[in-house]
């Protein structure tokens, strides 16, 4: 039987009167690829920000290894603008902040890179180690913490060698080609040691070859045992590459199944693939 990882439940976003994500339910299971695709404004990264503590749902749950994480439930102003399902079902508020969420064990990418523009790439990549240091100040004062520093800057040596940035750990991050941009991002969010690995767009702007570049980086990074959620908009890729998948358009849930079950689907090609629907 599966052990879940994530466990999105019945979450609403509402920006106002706007009902961004609509009871949104959603799983991955451990060790699992699981793709969200959908068109522009669908509501995908607001889910991602829902998940990773930038936004405190308007209404729901989000249970990370058994554990409720976040919870909240329609209050003050919104009570009567509230326009999502199961009003009266949650009574908490928990909303921890995102490195809170990090330190738990999710990391994530952004559509937008997100890189220290005064950082080379191992700069960039070791400064994600902080959130899994034990020193303190008087342990960094009297270098008490040597042994954990050097662990944790042959640990960067090593995602940058597993991602190919070895041969660019000198230079700065943001003077690199987009495509490899991508790639310190993604070794900055496994630089937080994460069982959870959440993927916003992680082809956008890319040349089919840097693409498929960056997939074979996901299918090997889910092979050394970490989860990932993918946010894609390059539904072939997405699907080829998941285990599990939803589409998800202007807020709902459409459409679920394994990877294959979606490749195949009749309303999934003609929407995402390009393929006329056959007679």
């Amino acid at each position: 039987m599966s052990e879940n990882v994530l466990t999105i439940e019945n979450a609403t976003m509402q920006f106002g009167g706007v009902v961004a994500v609509d009871s949104l339910n959603l799983k991955v299971d451990k060790n699992q690829i699981v793709s969200l695709i959908g068109p522009n404004g669908a509501g995908k990264t607001t889910a991602f920000n829902v998940v990773t503590g930038v936004y405190a749902p308007t209404n729901g749950a989000v249970w990370f290894e058994g554990r409720k994480i976040i919870e909240n439930t329609p209050h003050g102003k919104m009570k009567k603008l509230y326009k999502g399902q199961n009003a009266g079902k949650y009574s908490h508020i928990i909303a921890p902040t995102p490195d809170k969420i990090t330190q738990m064990g999710i990391a994530r990418t952004f559509q937008n890179i997100r890189l220290w523009k005064s950082q080379t790439v191992f700069e960039n990549v070791l400064i994600a180690k902080h959130c899994r240091r034990s020193a303190n100040l008087l342990s960094a004062t009297f270098r008490l913490n040597a042994d954990e520093e050097k662990r944790q800057r042959e640990e960067c040596e090593h995602l940058l060698q597993v991602l190919g940035l070895q041969d660019v750990r000198d230079e700065l991050a943001t003077g690199l080609p987009y495509g490899l941009q991508r790639r310190v991002e993604i070794a900055r969010a496994l630089a937080t040691e994460p069982k959870l690995l959440m993927l916003d767009e992680p082809s956008l702007g890319l040349a089919p070859i840097v693409v498929r570049e960056i997939f074979d980086i996901i299918r090997t990074v889910n092979q050394q045992g970490i989860t990932v959620l993918l946010n894609e908009q390059n539904a072939n890729m997405a699907l080829k590459v998941a285990d599990y998948a939803y589409v998800l358009e202007t807020g709902n849930l459409t459409l679920s199944g394994t990877g294959a079950e979606l490749l195949a689907n009749e309303q999934v090609k003609a929407a995402y693939l390009g393929r006329k629907l056959t007679d």
